[in-house]
């Protein structure tokens, strides 16, 4: 049986790299794990919570 993903580390890589990404004005990050693996699964959510955050804020801060 494969060891446990951790869920949080990659929760946070995700959220990290779309703040980053949008604060450098650049393109969304892609996610660098295989799409079928709940790394990636994990790594996606974080980054579309972090996209909501930042649309949300942008909307209240304009």
């Amino acid at each position: 049986m494969p060891a446990p993903v951790p869920k949080d580390p990659l929760v946070r890589e995700g959220r990290d790299a779309a703040i980053d990404a949008f604060m450098r004005g650049t393109e969304p990050a892609r996610c660098p794990y295989r799409p079928s693996t709940k790394r990636a699964l994990f790594w996606k959510h974080g980054a579309a919570q972090a996209e909501a955050a930042l649309e949300q804020l942008m909307r209240i801060g304009a």
